[in-house]
């Protein structure tokens, strides 16, 4: 059996460095570093060595990721309005997909999101030039998830498109088409 030829499944870290503060990037361009910066135990109890000061191309990200979620007029629920469907009561913000869509693939690779709801995360992927499969239970959910690519549609292009997909249609959406163009997926 020939051995496993499948590219690591593990990200290169400088994939997901970010830029230094500041005040890092002064220290790791300081011809002096020793006036910059003294290495020695810090009052937290951390002991900071002279590796500090080397520049490994960014940081780190902080294993917390914070991002707000304040889209309350988007697409997506002006979509929901139209219709009357309450929207997904589970969304969040783009930015979260969009740090693990950066980090764990590559442009054209294929993400999947089996609980799509109102699937942020296709609409990420498709933004990153990735390809994306979404999955939900419910119909509802998935129908309205195509307000995330509607763009500026019409109220009636979006019911249109609504309806479409909640008798059982599928639509090719892209950012070329809009609800009453969209051509029926044989």
């Amino acid at each position: 059996m020939a051995p496993c030829c499948a590219p690591s499944p593990i990200p290169p870290e400088n994939k997901m460095f970010r830029i230094c503060s500041r005040t890092k990037s002064k220290l790791t361009q300081a011809r002096n570093q020793e006036s910059f910066y003294t290495p020695k135990a810090r009052p937290s109890g951390h002991d900071i060595g002279k590796g500090f000061g080397t520049d490994n191309g960014g940081a780190l990200p902080s294993n917390l990721l914070q991002y707000p979620n304040t889209d309350s007029n988007g697409d997506y629920l002006r979509g929901c309005k139209t219709v009357g469907v309450k929207g997904h009561p589970a969304r969040f913000p783009a930015k979260l997909p969009e740090f693990f869509i950066k980090y764990l693939t590559e442009p054209n690779d294929l993400v999947v999101d089996i609980f799509a709801g109102s699937n942020t995360t296709g609409q990420v992927a498709e933004s990153l030039g990735r390809r994306w499969l979404a999955f939900d239970l419910s119909r509802e959910y998935l129908a309205s998830s195509a307000f995330r690519f509607l763009g500026d549609a019409t109220d009636p292009e979006i019911k249109v498109a609504f309806d479409r997909i909640m008798t059982g249609h599928c639509l090719k959406l892209n950012a070329k088409q809009h609800a009453l163009n969209l051509e029926a997926a044989e």
